[in-house]
């Protein structure tokens, strides 16, 4: 099944991203982005799989240009199109 995450982004801001912000401005470290939908940023793909979550706020809002990864691109939950795709 697919999660969603129905949080504000305001209140992601202000809580969950902070230690994630912190070793990514401190760091040389890889980043791994989970399979839940972040539904106030783009509530038709899990972040995994969205532009608006990887380019949007990570890359451009954060700045942060290093690796950025994700696991099982087949798993249940958010494998509907061709892995080349995703």
């Amino acid at each position: 099944f697919s999660a969603d995450l129905n949080t504000p982004v305001k209140e992601l801001e202000a809580t969950d991203w902070l230690p994630f912000r912190e070793v990514l401005s401190q760091s040389r470290s890889a980043l791994m982005v989970g399979h839940v939908t972040l539904t106030a940023v783009d509530p038709d793909r899990a972040a995994s799989h969205s532009r608006r979550v990887v380019d949007g706020i990570i890359r451009n809002k954060w700045n942060y240009q290093g690796v950025v990864m994700t696991d099982d691109l087949v798993m249940g939950a958010i494998y509907q199109h061709d892995v080349c795709k995703a």
